[in-house]
């Protein structure tokens, strides 16, 4: 079964999509490590929390988190 983790704010790191496409965690549930997901167009990228930074809210609804695109 997938994690299916939805990434908080999608369009900070895809930018505004129109397609419906919706970038949730594509890793096994439980998994250990930050969390990945793949576009349509076949760019992957991962994110894990952040709880260090003062630049969002923060909250459970929309947490801080850090990502980066991969190979």
């Amino acid at each position: 079964m997938k994690c299916g983790t939805i990434v908080p704010r999608q369009s900070d790191i895809v930018g505004e999509r129109t397609d419906g496409y919706l970038a949730e965690c594509v890793l096994e549930r439980n998994h250990t490590g930050p969390h990945e997901f793949t576009t349509p167009e076949g760019d992957r990228y991962e994110w894990e929390d952040d709880d260090t930074c003062d630049c969002c809210n923060g909250d459970v609804v929309d947490p801080c988190y850090v990502y980066w695109k991969t190979e």
